[in-house]
């Protein structure tokens, strides 16, 4: 996840005024904190971590601050706030996740029940499910998944992902993923933002339900259930008949197609799965300087089975890069408001979510002792990243025997140089319990997990992975405690904004992979 405060904004209420910080995650504004309000978190986060897990916060001042000073402490909370979310065991906690779905609220004024909402299949017929501002992603997809009857088992297999649909004539043609919701979210407010703001767009931002992974094999596992199975067939449709898996074999499109009249979705599938870029994510055009190209090239790009594809416009000439060979990559952005990425068609069709725009680089092992670094440069960069963060944490999961985060994993993710894992003695002084991909931090040492409103008053705060409220009960205690949670570390870097008045392109992380071998060149 990118998380970035790009701007601060003045509030005045009644005598008072004060300042607040405008947070944006993956691109998208997510909520406005104060200062005060992160400062609690903090508190709370060292009650349940342990203060060597976590970065210095950004000191009191006991004077009003002036202009260059308010810019001071906005990069500074940007950095810490940077650093804090490169921790997997923070950030999958329910402390963590409960405070954003809270300021989430708090942000959007919230004060609305019961509302409808649409998701969306990939044949687009909606499913329409009653939810509210208080509930998260993860119990919205739980629901979504009860009400197609989709066994319970086969929830983690799927995820709701935010999109923008293009219509022609009242038909939906394509869509653009956004980015994949997360369970610090509502997907009810989300949809909200992206709307209010989109309101002169022709298209239209809808949330869909589809597969949550890249390793092709977990297909087999949804093969005996209806529902999962009609989910995946969906799919493995809508990619053929858009381009995204490409089928150039005449004979196998009739075979495909009468399938698919006779409504044979395994076999469809099957033989899906057997043309090129089945299980990859389709990313739209954008630029990419290659080794052997001239400089920012036009490409399109795939993720999946472990890779990325980058296939030349021009030329169509591929280029594989395995994620067990890429050693390390890094997401840059640029407080320039302009977006060199995209033509100046792509920049009308597809305005910019946050100001600046992102590059994402990887350094990547082209032979033996070779390391070459490649940079793409696209408005789909944060979603890019999360691609490759999914498929080294696919891969770490196999290694263990496991699947799905839910399921546990011994390996704690960070990123910060200067952030330490709490010492054996923090950690067997915490009850921690893996809960549907979350961490649950228990009450047995008297805390009791707040929310600090704009206002300065406090809510409990709701720490199970549940639907979490502004005015939620106090959160029950873990049932068991999690092992072996410093067996491994996947060691990453961060390096932090260090002029944040600058123009200039500026380091938000350097992400080491935990999966890089340095194999021979036999391997390539």
């Amino acid at each position: 996840m990118h998380f970035s405060i790009p701007e601060t904004k003045e509030i005045k209420n009644g005598f008072k005024t004060f300042i607040t910080y405008l947070i944006y995650i993956n691109g998208s504004f997510h909520c406005s904190l104060r200062y005060r309000q992160l400062y609690h978190f903090h508190i709370q986060l060292k009650k349940a971590f342990g203060a060597n897990s976590l970065s210095d916060f950004p000191p009191k001042k006991f004077l009003p601050l002036n202009s260059l000073q308010i810019e001071e402490r906005r990069s500074q909370l940007e950095k810490y706030i940077q650093i804090v979310s490169q921790d997997s065991q923070i950030i999958n906690s329910d402390i963590f996740n409960g405070f954003l779905l809270a300021a989430q609220q708090e942000s959007l004024n919230d004060i609305v029940g019961n509302d409808s909402i649409d998701v969306y299949q990939l044949d687009w017929q909606p499913v329409r499910l009653m939810t509210n501002g208080q509930e998260n992603s993860e119990n919205l997809l739980k629901k979504i998944c009860q009400t197609i009857g989709m066994n319970a088992k086969y929830v983690p297999y799927f995820a709701l992902y935010l999109v923008e649909r293009f219509v022609r004539d009242d038909i939906v043609t394509n869509f653009r993923m956004i980015r994949r919701l997360q369970n610090f979210e509502s997907p009810l407010l989300t949809l909200r933002t992206m709307m209010n703001k989109a309101a002169d767009n022709h298209n239209k931002f809808v949330i869909i339900i589809r597969k949550s992974y890249f390793d092709i094999q977990f297909d087999q596992d949804l093969f005996d259930d209806a529902i999962a199975l009609n989910c995946i067939y969906l799919q493995a449709v809508h990619d053929i008949e858009n381009g995204h898996i490409i089928c150039n074999n005449a004979d196998t499109l009739k075979r495909l197609n009468h399938l698919k009249m006779n409504a044979n979705k395994l076999e469809y599938i099957q033989l899906s799965r057997l043309q090129k870029f089945y299980g990859y994510l389709h990313f739209e055009p954008c630029l990419c300087d290659l080794p052997s190209l001239t400089p920012k090239t036009s490409v399109t790009m795939f993720a999946g089975n472990q890779e990325l594809i980058i296939r030349a416009n021009d030329t169509d000439q591929e280029y594989s890069f395995r994620v067990i060979r890429i050693k390390c990559w890094r997401l840059t952005t640029s407080n320039n408001h302009r977006n060199d990425s995209l033509t100046e068609n792509e920049s009308q069709d597809h305005p910019k979510e946050e100001k600046g725009r992102f590059e994402l680089s990887f350094e990547y092992l082209i032979n033996k002792g070779t390391l070459q670094w490649i940079t793409i440069y696209s408005s789909q960069a944060v979603l890019i990243s999360y691609c490759l963060q999914s498929m080294v944490e696919e891969m770490l999961l196999k290694r263990e025997g496991k699947k799905f985060r839910s399921e546990g994993l011994a390996i704690r993710y960070n990123t910060s140089p200067n952030s330490r894992l709490a010492n054996q003695n923090q950690m067997d002084q915490m009850n921690i319990n893996t809960n549907g991909g979350g961490v649950n931090i228990a009450n047995d040492s008297g805390f009791e997990w707040n929310y600090c409103k704009q206002d300065g008053s406090q809510f409990p705060l709701s720490t199970s992975s549940s639907t979490t409220t502004l005015t939620s009960e106090k959160s029950q205690n873990s049932e068991k405690s999690m092992n072996d949670t410093t067996e491994q570390q996947q060691q990453l870097k961060l390096n932090g904004i260090t002029d944040p008045l600058s123009q200039r392109f500026q380091e938000i992380s350097l992400v080491e992979n935990d999966v890089f071998d340095e194999i021979g060149d036999d391997d390539l």
